[in-house]
């Protein structure tokens, strides 16, 4: 016999349909991606993780991790201003700031596209973990001071990067791969300054590894930008031991005012921002200036 509730629940169910949109000839409207990701930034879900212990970060943490990268690139923009052109400090902020705005780009895609995988098949997790190899080929230079051992530490971080770029390393092998990129620029700090800044360097890449280690199983996805917040501490260790490290050649100019571009702008001063901007397009007109005729020289053959 049907009962009162089913005929309820069937004339819901009628109602639903003749008031949908594809039922009034009309055609549903599919929300704009950024409209989705404020709704979400609005009522953020929880983290969760996937069956192969993946961690897909809420919109909020994810931007959390984009915005806390600011800072260590932030701790030093002023070497940017004030290190000689032959100081590895210069090598370290230059290594800093080009990782950049890979990782802006990863998470802050992650916070606005929380459909796709946060690692799997992510081209811009991609980007970011090569960058990562990419800055610890330069800071072994900046540390070292020495071309042999930064040729060495490219070979090795080069073959990690294109394992990287093919998806033909796994997860256990990147991290044992960023961990080995790490030790292999931390090492000579014990040579060039000294032991206990050396150890004081690999605290604070422990106090950095930690809080991304325990992100799914202890800080419900807030890891990852508790280690974007310990890597200034970490940075400025770096920053502090590559000061005394002579390079082997200066950093040519225009290099160095395209670093005080970001630079002035992350530390807010503008006039040295306008001053770096001119000198950079005064070095673009005089290269110009200069490649000119052997230009026209390869359009006349």
């Amino acid at each position: 016999a049907t009962t009162t509730r089913d005929v309820h629940s069937r004339a819901v169910s009628l109602v639903r349909r003749v008031r949908s949109p594809e039922r009034r000839g009309g055609k549903a409207q599919a929300r704009a991606p950024f409209a989705v990701a404020v709704a979400r930034l609005r009522h953020p879900s929880r983290p969760r993780v996937d069956a192969e212990d993946y961690i897909w970060m809420t919109p909020v943490q994810e931007l959390f991790n984009a915005l806390t990268m600011l800072l260590p690139t932030s701790a030093v923009a002023h070497a940017a201003f004030t290190a000689p052109a032959h100081s590895g400090a210069l090598i370290v902020a230059l290594a800093v700031m080009a990782h950049l705005p890979f990782s802006l780009a990863y998470h802050t895609a992650c916070a606005l596209r929380p459909a796709v995988h946060p690692v799997k098949g992510n081209c811009l997790c991609q980007g970011d973990l090569i960058a990562i190899h990419g800055a610890g080929a330069l800071l072994s230079l900046a540390l070292s001071g020495s071309w042999p051992y930064f040729l060495l530490c490219l070979a090795f971080n080069t073959a990690c990067a294109l394992r990287i770029a093919t998806w033909a390393s796994g997860r256990l092998e990147r991290r044992l791969c960023r961990l080995v990129c790490v030790l292999l620029y931390v090492a000579p700090v014990a040579a060039t300054v000294g032991l206990l800044e050396a150890l004081e360097a690999t605290v604070w890449f422990m106090a950095v590894s930690v809080p991304f280690a325990l992100n799914a199983k202890l800080l419900g996805g807030w890891g990852h930008a508790l280690s974007h917040i310990a890597l200034v501490w970490f940075t400025r260790c770096l920053l502090d031991a590559s000061a005394g490290v002579a390079m082997p050649f200066d950093l040519p100019g225009p290099v160095i005012r395209g670093l005080q571009v970001p630079a002035g702008a992350l530390l807010g001063n503008w006039t040295a921002l306008g001053e770096a901007a001119g000198g950079l397009l005064a070095a673009g007109d005089a290269a110009g200036t200069l490649l000119a005729p052997h230009l026209l020289d390869l359009v006349r053959l």
